[in-house]
């Protein structure tokens, strides 16, 4: 994995977004020459003090310190009838909890840092592949890549709402592997297969869609991770085009960041101007 800085955008008078100033790895981690090595790191979250990421083919989840070399695990297989596979996470800060998307025992998983299980839902759906998981407290939103949907539950694992099904039509999706929640409540979806991203309101109504128009970028390709800054700008891992791009909320593209010097983009975070992928 891979975390950098990248600096403010400037807009012309024009209205056109100029080029970008990318401060880019400033810091690696979870290679062979690192404390850990990571198999197949899927979904990370950022909180003020750790760096948490889904380690999927070794069946935990690290925790690292962002101001130490200092590691933690959480493992659960000896809980569960299946292996434990998270494939993404979220950070509960006012619990200290993390609750995580397990997709070999189907369900979500939630747990302090010290891997105390609290509890687990999920189970209620039929031909359910927990995948992307974004906060909108007190929710989370969850993608489920087998029924090719969102859907909504509290933090304490009630189901409130769904949208999708299979197909290309506005709110259908076809694999929709990340989800994020922007300052108002706007729920963003990828739609890997369908090459865009959706946007929703909080009650999972649609609104529009992300990449596919044409412009100077190109549109999107496979978009895998999704996140969005303080400033409610979204960024997509556009997995075939091997980049990430960066788009206003209403939509508008605004640059690519580390085009075809990152080898794979699938997941994104970002957290007071720092950008992990």
């Amino acid at each position: 994995m891979v975390t950098g800085e990248v600096a403010n955008t400037p807009q012309s008078e024009q209205g056109q977004f100029e080029g970008r100033r990318i401060e880019w790895k400033v810091e690696t981690f979870g290679d062979t020459e690192d404390l850990f090595t990571l198999n197949n790191p899927c979904g990370l979250a950022i909180s003020d003090n750790d760096l948490v990421m889904c380690d999927r083919d070794n069946h935990r989840v690290v925790v690292k310190k962002r101001a130490s070399k200092q590691v933690s695990y959480l493992s659960f297989n000896s809980r569960f009838k299946l292996e434990f596979m998270p494939q993404d996470v979220v950070i509960l800060s006012a619990n200290n909890l993390l609750i995580i998307t397990d997709r070999g025992n189907q369900q979500i998983v939630v747990s302090d840092c010290q891997c105390k299980l609290v509890r687990t839902f999920g189970h209620e759906q039929t031909n359910f592949e927990p995948f992307g998981i974004a906060l909108m407290v007190p929710f989370v939103i969850v993608s489920d890549i087998a029924e090719h949907r969102i859907i909504k539950y509290t933090t304490e694992g009630e189901y409130t709402a769904e949208v999708g099904g299979y197909g290309k039509g506005y709110g259908q999706f076809n694999e929709p592997y990340s989800v994020a929640v922007n300052s108002v409540n706007q729920v963003i979806a990828s739609d890997f297969h369908n090459h865009r991203v959706q946007v929703f309101n909080s009650e999972l109504k649609f609104l529009y869609t992300v990449g596919t128009a044409e412009s100077s970028l190109g549109p999107l390709r496979n978009p895998y991770g999704v996140d969005v800054d303080s400033d409610d700008n979204m960024y997509v891992c556009d997995f075939d085009k091997h980049r990430i791009v960066k788009f206003t909320r209403e939509g508008q593209p605004v640059c690519s960041l580390f085009e075809s010097q990152i080898k794979t983009t699938m997941y994104i975070a970002i957290s007071k101007g720092r950008l992990t992928s």
